[in-house]
């Protein structure tokens, strides 16, 4: 098979295979009974620097926001 083929078959397949990212999804959610939401918060993650158990990937802690999404 030719260069220029392989080429055009690839390139149809990239194509063909894009999202269409224009479409946006409604998303409704239900809250189930008791569950209550809670505001925005902030968290460290990770672990200090001085922790002999934690492993290399923990390392190094750092900050997390979370921000409410509801009304």
């Amino acid at each position: 098979m030719s260069y220029i083929l392989k080429l055009i078959i690839v390139s149809s397949l990239f194509v063909a295979s894009c999202k269409n990212v224009e479409k946006k999804e409604q998303i409704s959610l239900t809250t189930p009974e008791g569950m209550i939401w809670v505001d925005s918060k902030s968290y460290t993650k990770g672990a200090k620097n001085n922790d002999p158990y934690a492993m290399m990937r923990e390392k190094p802690s750092h900050a997390l926001y979370f921000k409410k999404l509801l009304n």
